[in-house]
């Protein structure tokens, strides 16, 4: 009985040698059992403290079989973060890595599956794939490889498959280790121009760098002024990607704001991506079908360019796709579901939606505006944005982002418990009547959760910090928003 066990092991190791010699594109050999699956791009800082690129170094990873134990080791993979090289001009897709050495509660976690089944000799394709990397709450589909050879098949055949998991760090967790400053940062979000210290800064530059190792904002919005090229855009990636990690870990949001039409269509305006109309044309054509495939047409875009978040699309019946509130809501949900299923997340303005300044009673909101932010809702958004309309309904005549009543509709009315963004701040409708510190202080304490483009961001984190340490806002109320935050953040891939 030993003798036969010894044999078949003896076959089993012969056939997976067999299979596994060389890469199907490789003229060169390989020493047996070891098959040469990816090539993959490691950065440092890419950027040097004059702006020059450094040369990229390419890093073999390879996966090492021992038949007769059944176990693989994996090489050439860096502490700290995987660069998965993607088609040029697109920037790398970029995963954490979490090694016991990192977090001794969450090492790496490997497990290969073997499964042998009857085959006649015959030409066959024999592939070993590395499985997608999986957090909690997500799977990225760019890190799949196959090398594929054509073999005449033994009697048996033997397919192997490798799952490998990263159990990563908790949001609770996350929260746990960041200091006040990095919690407060978490809840804004900046321009490049902000961060760079220039107008319309198209290179991550040392100023950037120092600003994130000091202030690590939880999003970042392009503009047309932060674009000028695929390349260009690629490298300010891979540079902020690379200072958001040694700042604190925590990757931030790249967003935008493409909705379609001529005035709010960065990207397809500089970087010739599918153009779309605005919203209203749509809204005319009243075609579910047609929205949705336009949000998988320009979240895969956005996507392969290196954008998470699209703020969009509008879901207010005053300057969306449709005065009709039924209309709406269909259309919103198409385009919200044809982004999500791109991998993109949306987050749909400006709540509440209408810019009446006065004589909307809080019935007629729910009846009217709120319908299209409720099928977002339902449909599974991840974020609102709010606007600054002074709506009589809320009855305390404050913007709606600085109001506590109307932040407590799209808790409760809406029954959403995601995250929400205030309007900009660096509007008139702000700046003119409010400080960058007094503003953030209360659109937060009003119960939002990340507050866009404050006029003076350091003031603004300054305000929020300072608020903490007098108990003006309570640190349990800081952290309900920081952890709704990296919850999204670890669903996005970004810790």
């Amino acid at each position: 009985m030993n003798t036969l066990k010894r044999l078949a092991l003896t076959l089993i190791s012969c056939i997976m040698l067999a299979g596994c010699g060389r890469t199907a594109d490789s003229d060169e050999s390989m020493p047996d059992g070891i098959v040469e699956v990816a090539p993959t791009t490691q950065s440092e800082d890419l950027q040097d403290e004059d702006n020059d690129y450094e040369e990229e170094e390419t890093v073999t990873t390879r996966i090492i079989y021992e038949p007769e134990l059944y176990t693989q080791t994996t090489t050439a993979v860096r502490r700290g973060r995987v660069y998965v090289a993607s088609a040029a001009p697109a920037p790398p897709a970029i995963r954490t890595v979490t090694t016991a050495a990192e977090h001794t509660t969450a090492p790496l976690q490997t497990r290969m599956i073997i499964r042998t089944t009857a085959a006649a000799p015959a030409e066959t394709s024999t592939s070993v794939h590395t499985a997608p990397v999986t957090t909690a709450t997500s799977t990225s589909e760019h890190t799949s490889t196959s090398t594929t050879t054509k073999r005449t098949a033994p009697p048996a055949v033997t397919t192997t498959a490798i799952t490998t998991t990263y159990a990563g760090i908790s949001p609770e967790k996350q929260l746990s280790k960041l200091t006040l400053r990095q919690k407060a940062s978490q809840l804004f979000i900046a321009s490049p121009d902000q961060l760079a210290g220039v107008k319309n800064a198209t290179d991550a530059n040392t100023t950037m760098k120092r600003t994130i190792a000091d202030t690590p904002v939880g999003g970042v919005i392009f503009s047309a002024g932060n674009l000028s090229s695929k390349k260009q855009l690629s490298a300010m990636l891979i540079n902020m990607t690379v200072y958001f990690e040694q700042s604190c870990g925590i990757g931030t949001m790249i967003s935008v704001s493409e909705q379609g039409g001529e005035k709010t269509s960065p990207v397809s305006e500089k970087l010739l991506t599918t153009g779309f109309y605005e919203p209203s044309v749509y809204g005319k054509e009243n075609d579910p079908e047609h929205v949705y495939d336009i949000g998988k047409t320009m979240g895969k875009e956005l996507l392969k360019l290196g954008f998470k978040l699209n703020l969009a699309p509008p879901a207010d019946i005053s300057g969306g796709y449709s005065s009709d509130e039924h209309i709406a809501a269909e259309l919103v949900k198409s385009m919200v579901s044809g982004l999500k299923d791109s991998g993109v997340y949306s987050a749909v303005g400006n709540f509440p939606g209408t810019d009446q300044r006065s004589g909307r009673t809080l019935k007629q909101l729910r009846a009217v505006e709120f319908v299209p932010f409720k099928a977002a809702v339902d449909e599974g958004v991840s974020f609102i944005c709010m606007g600054h309309q002074r709506v009589s309904g809320f009855g305390d005549g404050l913007p709606a982002d600085l109001s506590q009543k109307a932040v407590g509709c799209i808790r409760s009315d809406l029954g959403f418990g995601g995250v929400i963004i205030s309007g900009a701040m660096n509007d008139e409708a702000i700046t003119g009547k409010y400080a960058s510190g007094e503003a953030a202080v209360a659109s937060i304490k009003a119960g939002v959760d990340m507050v866009l483009l404050p006029e003076d961001l350091d003031e603004a984190v300054d305000a929020v910090c300072k608020a903490v340490e007098s108990g003006e806002i309570p640190e349990e109320r800081l952290d309900e928003s920081v952890l709704r935050v990296l919850t999204v953040k670890k669903a996005m891939g970004l810790y």
